[in-house]
């Protein structure tokens, strides 16, 4: 009886660190889940904003137009734009 007591806590002992290091992983993914949810929200609104839409537009025309009077052909500088939009860093 005793012996069977004992295996008993001792199992116990064993499992509750490993469930508290879980639960505690599940707290961590839980919190970086719903701060990077709210991260993309913002993004979101921020890009379908009207002003930054135009603000954009304007900086793409302008580094395609700075590009073809730098000597680059229409087809280069929107290659080379094109290529800066999808983020490839070597062009």
């Amino acid at each position: 009886m005793k012996t069977s007591a004992l295996l008993c806590i001792f199992a116990m002992a064993m499992y509750l660190p490993s469930s508290y290091a879980q639960n505690e992983r599940n707290f961590v993914y839980d919190s970086l889940s719903e701060k990077m949810s709210q991260e993309l929200k913002a993004s979101l609104k921020a890009l379908n904003d009207p002003e930054n839409m135009e603000a954009n537009a304007k900086y793409i025309r302008g580094l395609y137009e700075a590009l073809v009077e730098q000597g680059f052909s229409k087809k280069e500088a929107m290659t080379l734009v094109a290529a800066s939009l999808s983020g490839r860093q070597k062009l």
